[in-house]
């Protein structure tokens, strides 16, 4: 799954990058919704993010987060930095 993320669409991957990482968008409605307005289609945006998923970018929250953590999934800045040295992303 790493060639995935390696050979993913450099304009999906650049955007979920800078929704997750720089903007700390966490919730995969919003994220959705945002890349719909920006004229990505929905389901290469589901795809893009469980390549992020099995990759460790991000991780599935287990039930309600308390505040203030919020969101569908806890995003890894580790794993971020670590794959953005390789250029993975």
């Amino acid at each position: 799954m790493l060639n995935e993320l390696i050979n993913m669409n450099k304009d999906v991957k650049n955007f979920l990058c800078e929704t997750i990482f720089r903007d700390r968008v966490a919730t995969q409605s919003e994220i959705i919704e945002l890349a719909t307005q920006e004229g990505y289609e929905e389901n290469e945006i589901y795809r893009a993010l469980d390549i992020f998923l099995y990759n460790s970018l991000i991780d599935q929250t287990q039930g309600i987060m308390p505040p203030p953590v919020r969101g569908d999934f806890l995003i890894s800045d580790v794993q971020y930095h670590e794959f953005k040295i390789k250029g993975y992303l």
